[in-house]
């Protein structure tokens, strides 16, 4: 009997290194992929908007001599090589079938106000940013001062002769839209 518990136990250790198994480390990858990212837009609050009104019946004063400043930026993860932000904008205008204008008499630019030129053979164009660099999705931004022609005189933004001014506006609601758009060469 001594023999059989003997054997039993040798069994039972030789068989229990036959079944252990052996469990390897287990691992978890976790894989993210930023794309490309750019956004650009009228700076509020540190944030960048697609869309901002400024409107005299909210206390804008849009027809002030000093104008309207706003800062405009863009936020990017990449350098857009070849790339510019461009803004187009128009006169003042009223709607109705009679549209009357108040001219635009000039666009500065950045903190020296430097004069914003629209290039004719570019769409009348004023170039923004003339390249668009990886920031790390910080804003890059720049002051936009528009002004409305306060007197029939002088020339007006696009070097055309002021005919139609504040001084001499009819009444009505007039609007002036900033179009920002980013093109490659």
């Amino acid at each position: 009997m001594k023999k059989l518990v003997a054997l039993l136990v040798i069994l039972a250790v030789v068989l229990t290194g036959v079944f252990a198994e052996d469990y390897p480390t287990a691992t978890v990858k976790l894989i993210g992929q930023i794309g490309p990212l750019f956004r650009h837009g009228v700076v509020v609050d540190g944030a960048l908007v697609a869309s901002k009104d400024f409107d005299d019946a909210a206390g804008a004063n849009v027809f002030g001599a000093d104008g309207t400043t706003f800062d405009y930026g863009y936020s990017a993860n990449q350098n857009l090589v070849g790339y510019k932000l461009y803004l187009t904008i128009s006169d003042f205008t009223t709607a109705g079938q009679n549209p009357k204008t108040i001219q635009i008499a000039s666009v500065l630019l950045g903190p020296s106000k430097v004069a914003g030129v629209p290039d004719p053979s570019n769409n009348n164009r004023i170039t923004i940013f003339d390249q668009l660099t990886d920031n790390g999705m910080d804003i890059t931004q720049k002051s936009i001062t528009v002004k409305a022609a306060q007197t029939v005189s002088g020339n007006d933004y696009k070097g055309a002769p002021v005919e139609h001014a504040y001084n001499n506006a009819t009444n009505g609601v007039y609007t002036s839209t900033l179009t920002f758009s980013v093109v490659g060469n």
